[in-house]
């Protein structure tokens, strides 16, 4: 060779906008007219932040809980905040429990439970939840989970009232502790 630099090949239009090449010193790829695609990323992960943002402060503002001591159901509505409900009804039937981005603590120990057991109906997303329950009853656990963690005893006793918790935890904590 004569000792001039290599020569590229000319690279046709039609293959032109197909080009992507990596950059040698991040790692990132490269658009042929020098934007990286993760400035892409960024940009469409801040608009999921916002839009879930935005969805939490609407449920925030439009759900509201239904929660009295002395009914034996409860609508419970915890949005990015903390919440403790203690109901003391005789019987005791359930409650309906939607949990985002907030933690809530139900203690049961002082509810007569109803003949059929009671029944918690979840539905929560990045929350945590602590139910707790005297040592005697059965707990029955049913959850569509999706990365969470989920803690309950297992023992089983004849004869005692039954807690059945079901419903769906994505991102979430559930803890049922034995008083």
């Amino acid at each position: 060779m004569d000792g001039s630099p290599a020569r590229r090949r000319p690279v046709s239009s039609r293959h032109r906008s197909l080009a992507v090449t990596p950059s040698t010193t991040s790692g990132v790829w490269q658009q042929p007219d020098g934007r990286y695609l993760r400035g892409e990323m960024k940009r469409l992960f801040g608009v999921t932040v916002v839009l879930v943002a935005a969805l939490a402060v609407a449920a925030k503002v439009i759900l509201r809980s239904r929660v009295d001591k002395d009914l034996d159901e409860a609508d419970l509505a915890v949005v990015m905040t903390s919440a403790a409900y203690r109901p003391t009804a005789h019987p005791y039937l359930g409650a309906t429990v939607l949990v985002v981005a907030g933690v809530a603590e139900i203690d049961l120990t002082q509810v007569e439970p109803a003949p059929t057991g009671i029944e918690l109906a979840l539905s929560m997303c990045a929350a945590r939840l602590r139910v707790t329950v005297p040592s005697t009853w059965n707990v029955s656990v049913e959850l569509e989970q999706r990365t969470s963690d989920v803690r309950h005893p297992s023992e089983q006793t004849a004869d005692a009232p039954w807690l059945r918790i079901i419903g769906r935890a994505w991102f979430s904590a559930v803890e049922v502790v034995q008083a």
